[in-house]
């Protein structure tokens, strides 16, 4: 089987880290960015299976990236999971995304949540 791509943009660096830890013994390659920008110019490049993404970061955060992803139609159909803290996962919940993970997670949260989402 072809290993997926999981795109994760996070502007904690240990985040992105942490979840190739997780998600490498899993079959997946893991791409990260720390920002917005650099994030859309990844998911352009390397198509992947999902995109975890972050809600709060600097330069563009969560919601202008996802609204970003989804006017493009190269990313349009992409899976986005948003990464949020409990206090924001309502409103995340609402806004149309394929999944939530909520902060902090754990192994098995990360790997069932894109479970969820990829039927896999």
């Amino acid at each position: 089987m072809e290993p997926r791509t999981v795109c994760i943009i996070d502007d904690d660096e240990e985040i992105i880290d942490l979840v190739d830890l997780i998600l490498a013994p899993q079959g997946y390659v893991v791409k990260g960015a720390t920002n917005g920008r650099d994030g859309l110019a990844l998911v352009a490049r390397e198509r992947p299976a999902v995109v975890l993404l972050d809600v709060m970061m600097p330069d563009m955060d969560g919601w202008q990236v996802l609204e970003a992803l989804r006017k493009a139609e190269a990313t349009q159909e992409v899976p986005i999971v948003l990464l949020s803290g409990a206090k924001a996962s309502n409103e995340v919940r609402l806004s149309g995304v394929d999944g939530v993970i909520v902060k902090p997670f754990g192994p098995t949260d990360l790997i069932e949540g894109l479970t969820r989402v990829l039927g896999a």
